[in-house]
């Protein structure tokens, strides 16, 4: 069911919680009026409210995201399994090295990475892989020492064998235009 309206695992736990709000606030209620309690009926009243607004608010979430996602670029999250995939579709694979705490990284997700031309680039002529390097761990580390990155926002552009393109790295924030200029000279026509 769930699915089928477009929610994900955590579209499916915010129906739960907004399910328990639903009915906490009708017992809530119901107790307010059986008691005879002016303020805990207003509490129930303003809780049904909230949670009525909260539902209209996830339904509309849920169609939207779906609409959405036809237009969204599916990333890897694993560079071995990027670099497979790569291989197997004969492309040049893009790591998009990324953290929840970097500004840059966050404005080529929100401006530059949503370009209709970015994303035709991203779907028919690449491989994306996006790496997450929030919380550094072993496998960033060794990410880091391989390819010598020295700060995020980094993209790489790798060959089918996993070696870097010569003069293709990005660092720093790229807006569509210079980012569509910069990939026509780094992917064979």
């Amino acid at each position: 069911f769930f699915k089928s309206i477009g929610l994900g695992l955590e579209g499916y736990f915010q129906v739960i919680i907004l399910a328990i709000a639903i009915v906490s606030s009708f017992i809530l209620g119901l107790i307010a009026v059986g008691q005879d309690i002016g303020w805990l009926k207003l509490v129930s009243a303003l809780f049904i409210s909230l949670s009525l607004f909260g539902s209209a608010q996830l339904l509309d979430f849920s169609t939207t995201k779906e609409v959405q996602a036809s237009n969204e670029v599916i990333w890897s999250s694993n560079l071995d399994m990027g670099m497979d995939r790569a291989l197997r579709e004969k492309r040049v694979a893009i790591v998009d090295l990324f953290a929840e705490w970097c500004g840059a990284c966050k404005e080529f997700e929100r401006i530059t990475f949503k370009d209709p031309r970015v994303i035709d680039y991203l779907k028919n002529r690449l491989t994306p892989i996006k790496l997450d390097f929030t919380i550094p761990d072993e496998d960033t580390d060794l990410i880091e020492q391989e390819f010598k990155i020295i700060g995020l926002p980094t993209i790489l552009f790798l060959d089918n064998s996993g070696a870097e393109i010569p003069n293709s790295r990005i660092t720093g924030f790229m807006d569509a235009n210079e980012f569509i200029a910069h990939l026509e000279k780094v992917i064979p026509q």
